[in-house]
């Protein structure tokens, strides 16, 4: 079952229990008045993201707030219930924001299925006031019960800050716990005072048991000041307890830890000043305030190794706008459930990564959403430069080339027909949208990291190619990064990364100008493409954009392999030693990685992958490798009829 059939299966039964029997609570502690869904249809029949806006300090509903997605101008009006509706969204991930006057906007990128409604709840918080952090929790309906922890050094002790000593900002421990909800959604809130010396650590306990966190939806925002932080959404695997982050209790520096445990977490990764480590152990419960025993836990997938014995790394990069270059703040990356917000020069920074292939998405209002895939490896820093377009208008088609440190400079080349010849669009010759050759070099970099941006507007009819060329030639464009991404209208419609080779030209492929099929090139050589301006030419065995997807069942060379592609993501499984596969289309070209059982980790059990889909949409050759180097072995496969 899909966690969309499953999340749809608690919301039904979550709003059954509002509307005919009164909200749990917990026993001994007083009611909270929490407002019922006021939409009993709560997914009904449309493609979209529905679900509710609360205040981050009270838990009540926030009617008004403003539900965005900025990719395609979508708004929906939280009502008095704090419940909203986005329907007819495109399937596959979406960015959306939560905005309301007084409060600190949120954004988050949403998975919606084909055919199915995608749940997203927001808890907004007003700005913090100096020295103050919070910590804010929300769900789905199930679990019915989450229970916020915060562990954080008082009197040469951890204090344990939690539904049964909800604590004090104005006396020892000076932190608090604002919200505690028992019945679905959230939020669960606590507010520190900046201050105490030593880590403070947080945690998520699974209390009702009813279904995993990692099926829950669950979200955890780190707030200061006048913004979020970061967000963390759960991990791969399952356990009782979610160990989220560490952080500086004074200066809010945050250790991303992000990871699975059936016991509570202990004291030994956590300063402790005058007292030393100790362990952490669940603080024992009056007898007045103990809860109803939970369900019996069943975990739900392999539980994830500690991050002592797992091996990570980081992604650092920017964040910048196709059109001109320019930072963009406030930008969301997003990467194995962690998400850090560029600052106001573009940069962002994602820690604790576990080692391996990484799928890393870029996000902000009003541009359309990238996504990219990049090699982390442990105790190292990859880099991942994104340049956002916005929606482009009707007919117009936009290449952005971005790349690494170094070479310098990388140029653009376009060659366009144009009045019965063809015209050289580069930095010697920018070009003009509003008259011949109707194609411009928008953005011309010479320092670095990028973007060189051309767009194109419609045209002539013919074949435009297009080129990257190493200018400064102080490093092989071969190691540089680079990498390319081509947009019409409000999607992407295909990306490159730059192949092995050598030669100072990239010649990376061929559109019809009139917005017809791209014809993928992307070799290495030593001169520029020699080009005709006539029709475009689909190399052998290439399958058309957008002909035809890897859905189906396979025969391959590993057993038999079932995929699933839902907008440009995949995912699937196939008979060698349990094995799975997930990746992101572009063009015909599956990227993403494999694992198998037992450990379904690398370098033994997972890595690379890079599938291949025929012309006819009826085969798949392919290549496979242990982690992130070494040499490639064959993947091939026959599509069941």
């Amino acid at each position: 079952m899909s966690r969309g059939s499953i999340l749809r299966i608690y919301t039904i039964l979550a709003i059954l229990a509002m509307t005919f029997t009164p909200l749990g609570v917990h026993i001994g502690q007083p009611s909270r008045a929490i407002a019922a869904p006021v939409q009993q249809d709560f997914f009904g029949e449309d493609q979209g993201i529905k679900g509710f806006v609360r205040h981050a300090e009270t838990g009540q509903a926030l009617p008004g707030a403003v539900i965005s997605i900025p990719a395609t101008g979508q708004i929906s009006i939280a009502d008095e219930g704090g419940f909203y509706s986005l329907d007819g969204v495109p399937s596959g991930y979406v960015e959306i924001v939560a905005e309301l006057d007084g409060f600190i906007p949120d954004g988050e990128i949403v998975f919606v299925p084909e055919g199915e409604s995608a749940l997203q709840v927001f808890a907004l918080s007003p700005a913090l006031e100096e020295g103050l952090f919070r910590i804010v929790l929300t769900w789905g309906p199930a679990p019915r019960d989450l229970d916020s922890h915060l562990w954080i050094p008082s009197a040469g002790r951890m204090a344990e800050v939690f539904f049964a000593d909800r604590g004090s900002l104005g006396a020892p421990p000076f932190a608090a716990l604002d919200v505690d909800d028992t019945s679905g959604y959230g939020p669960e809130t606590v507010t520190i005072a900046r201050g105490a010396p030593g880590r403070c650590l947080y945690a998520v306990h699974n209390f009702s048991g009813d279904l995993s966190i990692a099926a829950s939806g669950a979200r955890v925002i780190f707030l200061q000041g006048d913004r979020v932080v970061q967000a963390f959404t759960p991990p791969p695997g399952d356990g009782r307890w979610w160990h989220v982050l560490n952080f500086d209790c004074d200066s809010g520096a945050i250790e991303t830890v992000n990871a699975w445990s059936n016991t509570p977490p202990t004291a030994s990764v956590i300063d402790v000043p005058s007292a030393g480590a100790r362990p952490i152990t669940p603080t024992p419960l009056p007898p007045s305030i103990q809860r109803p025993p939970p369900t019996a836990f069943i975990p739900q997938a392999p539980i994830s190794p500690p991050p002592s014995v797992r091996s990570t790394g980081s992604i650092t990069g920017l964040v910048r706008n196709a059109a001109n270059g320019s930072p963009l703040p406030g930008a969301i990356v997003s990467a194995q459930g962690q998400t850090a917000l560029a600052g106001g020069d573009g940069r962002y920074q994602i820690d604790g990564l576990t080692a391996g292939v990484v799928q890393v998405s870029a996000s902000a209002p009003g541009f359309i959403p990238d996504m990219a895939t990049i090699a982390v490896s442990p105790g190292a820093s990859s880099t991942q430069v994104f340049a956002l377009s916005q929606v482009l208008a009707a007919g117009q088609t936009r290449i952005v080339l971005t790349w690494g440190d170094t070479p310098r400079d990388l140029d653009s080349h376009l060659w366009v027909p144009s009045a019965g010849r063809v015209d050289e669009i580069s930095f010697s010759n920018t070009g003009s949208l509003s008259g011949a050759p109707f194609a411009a070099l928008d953005v011309d970099d010479m320092n670095s990291f990028g973007p060189e941006t051309i767009t194109v507007a419609q045209t002539v009819g013919g074949q435009c190619t297009y080129a990257v060329h190493n200018y400064s030639g102080e490093s092989p464009i071969s190691t540089s990064g680079a990498r390319v991404v081509v947009y019409r209208g409000n999607t992407i419609l295909q990306s490159f990364t730059v192949p092995s080779g050598s030669g100072t030209w990239w010649h990376v492929f061929s559109f019809d100008c009139q917005g017809g099929s791209i014809a993928p090139l992307n070799q290495i050589s030593s001169r520029p493409p020699s080009v005709t301006g006539g029709p475009v030419q689909s190399p052998t065995g290439a399958a058309p954009v957008g002909s035809c997807s890897f859905t189906g069942n396979w025969s391959s060379n590993w057993g038999r392999m079932t995929l699933t592609q839902v907008g440009n993501s995949v995912t699937g499984n196939y008979e060698h030693d349990q094995g799975r596969i997930t990746g992101v289309v572009q063009g015909n070209i599956l990227t993403g990685t494999w694992s198998e059982a037992p450990s379904y980790a690398p370098p033994s059990d997972a890595g690379d992958a890079q599938l291949t889909l025929s012309a006819d949409c009826g085969s798949i050759t392919g290549q496979w490798r242990y982690g992130s180097s070494g040499s490639w072995g064959g993947w091939n496969a026959t599509r069941i009829r």
